[in-house]
């Protein structure tokens, strides 16, 4: 995938009035700051653009993906969790004290 994105929009074989055209649709030749803002005036809209991979707007990609991303963040934590648990508890020695590493003895 090109990194630029009115490439991604065009191709590589657009004219480079094509070119010129999308980039300002895209409002790339404004300064940054400028672009910034803009996007900052949208996002406050609910508006996080297009996907320049899929062609459709960025928030339905988000929806699209979002509960399989909980579910992939929620198995890590239930496994990180389950890990630090074990290991805290291989460390306590019979007596229920805390290990020697803990009090630097």
């Amino acid at each position: 995938m090109p990194i630029d994105p009115v490439l991604a929009v065009v191709g590589e074989r657009a004219s480079p009035e094509v070119y010129e055209a999308a980039r300002q649709d895209m409002g790339l030749d404004r300064p940054l700051p400028m672009q910034f803002w803009r996007y900052l005036a949208r996002v406050l809209h609910g508006d996080l653009g297009t996907s320049v991979g899929t062609g459709q707007p960025v928030l339905r990609d988000v929806e699209r993906f979002f509960p399989a991303t909980v579910e992939l963040a929620t198995v890590a934590m239930a496994i990180g969790i389950a890990a630090v648990s074990r290991r805290a508890s291989s460390r306590r020695s019979a007596s229920g004290a805390p290990p020697t590493s803990w009090s630097g003895s």
